[in-house]
């Protein structure tokens, strides 16, 4: 069976993306609700699940966590991202305390090799999937 692959950065450039207006009172204004038809909101028991309200033509929605078409790599790339930010804000605290020195820089250390492990990990994840 054929299959075909696509490559989105957000919600909009998927065919199961839906739009509609957002009431507004400002005639300038232009935002939308995107949808999405494939899932229907459990919650609402509505038709379509509401991906985000108050979307601007600028705005930078991220594909949730629930849209069931994202490869698991693409979820764990997302993951490794975080990490890897997070790994960033460990380091940067680390020569923080560093110039206090004490137990505090150690136990931050023994930290930042934790989150190096968790990413080495991921990364592993990635490569096999």
């Amino acid at each position: 069976m054929p299959s075909i692959t696509l490559q989105i950065k957000d919600c909009s450039q998927c065919p199961h993306h839906y739009t509609s207006p957002y009431p507004t009172s400002d005639s300038f204004e232009r935002p939308e609700y995107w949808w999405c038809k494939i899932v229907p909101d459990e919650t609402t028991h509505t038709k379509f699940a509401k991906v985000a309200g108050y979307v601007e033509w600028n705005d930078k929605i991220e594909i949730p966590e629930w849209c069931p078409i994202v490869s698991i790599k693409y979820r764990k790339e997302k993951e490794l991202e975080r990490l890897e930010k997070e790994l960033l804000v460990i380091k940067e605290r680390i020569l923080n305390i560093e110039e206090l020195g004490g137990v505090a820089g150690e136990a931050l250390r023994e930290l930042e090799a934790e989150a190096q492990i968790n990413i080495n990990m991921c990364k592993a994840r990635i490569r096999t999937s």
